[in-house]
């Protein structure tokens, strides 16, 4: 080149830049990576033991990880075990009105053997 600067490679022959092929990029070999559902939902309340079973039962049938949670409007900090699935929730220690405030997490069995 007479301008003395560097510019991509081209394959012999072919007149197209490396990895291209006839207009279409080569196939890049994807590994198979087992890979998990993570949800996230605002509760709007969450205080009752069947509205946590609710959500749970949700989990399972969406075979998801794990699910974080907003609003849950439950009280201080737990650690609730129900089916294998367990909800670690952190609150406020006193709600004040209908509720407002609160976060948890919903661990899926797999989720907890991980932790």
């Amino acid at each position: 080149r007479s301008s003395g600067k560097r510019g991509p490679r081209l394959q012999p022959g072919c007149g197209r830049a490396p990895g291209v092929h006839h207009g279409r990029a080569q196939r890049v070999q994807r590994r198979n990576i087992q890979t998990h559902v993570i949800y996230s939902q605002n509760t709007r309340g969450l205080k009752t033991d069947s509205a946590l079973t609710e959500a749970i039962d949700a989990l399972r049938r969406r075979s998801g990880f794990s699910a974080g949670l907003q609003e849950t409007w439950r009280t201080g900090l737990e650690e609730i075990e129900e089916d294998g699935f367990v909800f670690l929730g952190a609150a406020p220690a006193v709600q004040n009105g209908r509720g407002s405030k609160g976060v948890g997490i919903l661990l899926s069995p797999l989720a907890v053997a991980a932790w």
